[in-house]
This record gives C-alpha cells, sequence and structure tokens, in this order.
C-alpha cells in the first residue's frame, strides 16, 4: 500500500498510538490520554486543545483517515462473508474448504440463520420502543426561547 497517503505508520511512535487510539477511543482527548499516557490533573480543556491540534496536522489525520477506512472495508468484508454463510445455512448448500458438502444444518438451526440474515438485512418487523421519564413518567417537552434581536436605538 505504498504511496497511499496514510498507508505507513507514522515515524513519531506516539502521533501513530494517537491515530490508533483515535480508531478505538470514544473520543480524541481519551485517544491522547491513552497514547501520551497523561497524569489525571491535566485539565480537561488543555487535553481536548492538545488532542485537536495533533488531529489535525496533516499526517496524522491522512493516518487517522486511513485507518477507519481499513477498518470499514474489514467490516463490510466481514459482513457478506456472515451473509454468505447464513445464506448457506438456510438453503442447506453448505460447501466445507476442502469442496465437499457438509452435514446438512438442522431445521432449527436454519431457521435461525434465516431470522438472523433478516435482522442483518433489515426485514424484521419494526419495533415500538416506549420512552419514558425518570420513574416512568411521561418525557417533558423541550421548552424553547424566542430571543428577539435588539432594536436599533
Amino acid at each position: 500500500m505504498e504511496g497511499i497517503k496514510g498507508s505507513e505508520p507514522l515515524d513519531n511512535k506516539k502521533h501513530e498510538a494517537f491515530a490508533q487510539a483515535c480508531i478505538n477511543s470514544r473520543t480524541q482527548s481519551d485517544a491522547y490520554r491513552q497514547a501520551f499516557d497523561l497524569k489525571k490533573d491535566i485539565p480537561p480543556k488543555n487535553v481536548w486543545e492538545y488532542a485537536s491540534r495533533l488531529a489535525n496536522d496533516i499526517n496524522v489525520s491522512s493516518r487517522i483517515k486511513f485507518l477507519r477506512k481499513t477498518l470499514t472495508d474489514q467490516c463490510i468484508w466481514e459482513r457478506e462473508e456472515a451473509v454468505k454463510a447464513l445464506k448457506e445455512i438456510v438453503t442447506g448448500t453448505t460447501v466445507g474448504e476442502d469442496g465437499k458438502e457438509r452435514k446438512e444444518a438442522l431445521a432449527k438451526d436454519r431457521i435461525a440463520a434465516a431470522i438472523a440474515l433478516n435482522k442483518m438485512s433489515g426485514f424484521d418487523a419494526p419495533q415500538q420502543i416506549e420512552l419514558s421519564g425518570a420513574n416512568g413518567s411521561p418525557l417533558g417537552l423541550a421548552e424553547f426561547v424566542k430571543i428577539d434581536k435588539p432594536k436599533d436605538t
């Protein structure tokens, strides 16, 4: 993958660790704390600023984009493989890696595979989810306040 922007690990080990952590962390600040092993007494505002500045570095941002794309591609491939395996179970056309047919799936396994495949494809019945406030009370409506422009004096 040489020549693709961000495909090579960064020369600075801390920057590479930050880019890798950005893929697995909830926030850039968390990734920065992890990569730089920060003490807990550093103010969150400072950590956010450092993380933001580093994430906007052209080399680091290119690396993060490349890692995210690679991870996304892997997830898509895994989904395709899962669909293929489930389809084989449902249709009973399972073939091993050696090219020989496997034992046909049991009826309950075929049904379970069909249900899983339908859920993965979004074909399952819509679900109604009831939301409530504290102790089961109704949720309050947000109140909006209209702010008028000041009149010219």
